[in-house]
C-alpha cells in the first residue's frame, strides 16, 4: 500500500493522504518505508507517532534521508531552486513537479541515532550520493567520496533501521 499526498500511479493499492493522518488501521504492517520523505515533513513526530500507529509491535520502519549536514547536500542548497530543478531532472529524472518544499526537521545523523517514543534503532548506515551518470558528475562525487571518508557522518545519505517497540 502507497500512502502519499501525491500519488504517483506504481500501481497496487494507494491512499492519497497527508502522513500524519493515516486512513489505515491501526497495527496493521510489519513493514513500513520513507524514501527521501522525512526531510519534508514539517512536522516529523506527528508522522512517526502516526507511523507507530499504524505498525504492529516488533515491525520496522526503513528511513532514507538526505544528511543536510553533508557537504553535498550544503552545496545543492545554496545553488537556487531553479538550478536545482535542472539538475535533478538530469542526474534523477524527475520533473520540477516532483520536487516538494524541504523542512530539513529531521534529517541529522544524531536524530536518527536517538529514535522518537515507541521505536529503537536497529541500523544506521551513512553513504555517499555518488554520480555515476556524467563525467562532471563522477569526479563531482569521487572528490566527495575521498573527503567523507575522513569525516563518515558528512556522507550525503542516511539511511535507518528502527523496530516498533
Amino acid at each position: 500500500i502507497g500512502a502519499d499526498i501525491a500519488p504517483i500511479g506504481h500501481g497496487g493499492h494507494q491512499v492519497k493522504c497527508r502522513l500524519e493522518q493515516l486512513a489505515l488501521a491501526g497495527e496493521t504492517f510489519d513493514l513500513v518505508g520513507c524514501r527521501h520523505v522525512v526531510e519534508h515533513l514539517p512536522d516529523p513526530a506527528a508522522v512517526f507517532a502516526e507511523l507507530r500507529r499504524v505498525m504492529r509491535p516488533g515491525g520496522r520502519l526503513l528511513i532514507q534521508t538526505v544528511n543536510k549536514d553533508s557537504l553535498l547536500i550544503r552545496i545543492s542548497r545554496c545553488m537556487g531552486r531553479p538550478l536545482r530543478r535542472l539538475l535533478i531532472r538530469h542526474r534523477y529524472g524527475r520533473s520540477a513537479s516532483d520536487m516538494f518544499p524541504v523542512f530539513d526537521r529531521f534529517n541529522r545523523p544524531e536524530l536518527f541515532s536517538n529514535p522518537p517514543d515507541g521505536f529503537r534503532l536497529v541500523a544506521l548506515q551513512m553513504t555517499q550520493d555518488v554520480d555515476t551518470q556524467s563525467r562532471w558528475g563522477f569526479w563531482l562525487s569521487f572528490v566527495l567520496v575521498r573527503r567523507t571518508r575522513l569525516r563518515p557522518l558528512r556522507r550525503s545519505t542516511i539511511t535507518a533501521e528502527w523496530e516498533r517497540l
